[in-house]
């Protein structure tokens, strides 16, 4: 995770609790297969994936480019999430559109729960 990237006490922490209970559990879950597969590998206990993503929408409008107003003939390059976390990239993209012939859509997701 990259907030505990650069506190290593921190992360010493999470990694001893880790060790010591993980490999109680009965029951795991997580978000993808690669960190399934990470903990499988790592504690010998399996992990059941839950993607945490939203169901496909079948109301939507698309909108062309010019709609947008950007040029017909100029690429697009998406970043998209649901809030977009800190040292995930964002900023070193946006400093090297300036050498990219695109035009950059920074896109949130806001998830909207029925009442």
């Amino acid at each position: 995770m990259p907030e505990l990237q650069k506190t290593p006490l921190k992360k010493r922490i999470w990694e001893r609790l880790e060790n010591r209970i993980i490999p109680k559990l009965k029951h795991c879950i997580t978000v993808n297969q690669s960190i399934a597969d990470y903990f499988k590998e790592k504690y010998n206990t399996p992990f059941s994936v839950v993607r945490n993503i939203p169901q496909q929408t079948q109301n939507f409008k698309t909108k062309t480019k010019q709609e947008l107003g950007i040029p017909v003939n100029k690429k697009i390059l998406i970043l998209q999430g649901a809030g977009i976390n800190i040292d995930r990239g964002a900023e070193e993209l946006v400093q090297a559109m300036t050498f990219v012939d695109a035009h950059l859509l920074i896109i949130e997701v806001v998830m909207f729960s029925s009442p």
